[in-house]
């Protein structure tokens, strides 16, 4: 239940950056899609994600979703001041190196079983 409750959380973050994003009408706009305060819930989320045991279909959407988080890496870099306290393998923390991050720190999940 608790996974299924911070998916649903990081989804609707995210599925709401995706459709406003187009109707953007510049950077200003862009970066006011998400405030301060709404990233770093967003990040604490995928922090959440990725403590917990996700089933197959679970782990799929995860994988959509950070493909979205890592699509729009300007907008999170730009909300949140980089953290070097936190492990590579929390990537989503590290966005403002780029979304090569993510492939230089992308974490093992832990399947359901």
């Amino acid at each position: 239940m608790v996974a299924a409750q911070a998916l649903e959380r990081y989804r609707r973050y995210l599925e709401s950056v995706e459709s406003e994003a187009d109707r953007a009408s510049g950077e200003e706009e862009y970066f006011e899609l998400l405030d301060p305060g709404e990233t770093i819930d967003l990040l604490c989320t995928r922090d959440q994600l990725a403590e917990l045991t996700l089933g197959e279909a679970q782990m799929a959407e995860l994988e959509r979703l950070d493909q979205l988080l890592v699509k729009h890496h300007r907008l999170i870099a730009g909300n949140v001041p980089p953290s070097p306290d936190k492990p590579p393998s929390r990537w989503w923390w590290h966005l403002h190196q780029g979304p090569r991050v993510r492939r230089t720190g992308k974490p093992k999940l832990r399947r359901a079983g």
